[in-house]
């Protein structure tokens, strides 16, 4: 049976412990068999998105609300890609996806 797994998030508090943290899950990763695509890998970022989050050394913030068309884009490009995996997932977004509409109303 096929898996997708779209992130591994690792982090350390300090460098060292970050590459050792990393060398690991490398050997876990290669003693399994998983493959990983090469090109998807992002390494040593000091701050990402992931899944609505703002992830940084202060911590997980969650992401204000669109308030305009482009931020509306940018959540909904954040999240498509994870609803080829969810039961439903176009008709769960289909009210967001409604708004792209230019003759949609924003409140």
């Amino acid at each position: 049976m096929p898996c997708y797994m779209e992130d591994i998030l690792i982090y350390g508090r300090m460098r060292e412990e970050h590459e050792q943290w990393l060398a690991e899950v490398f050997r876990a990763i290669s003693a399994s068999g998983i493959k990983l695509i090469e090109q998807k890998w992002r390494l040593n970022q000091s701050k990402l998105i992931c899944v609505g989050h703002r992830i940084s050394h202060e911590g997980v913030v969650d992401l204000e609300a669109p308030q305009d068309i482009a931020g509306l884009r940018r959540i909904l490009g954040m999240i498509n890609d994870l609803c080829r995996y969810l039961p439903s997932g176009s008709t769960v977004l289909q009210p967001l996806n409604n708004l792209l509409l230019s003759d949609v109303a924003w409140l």
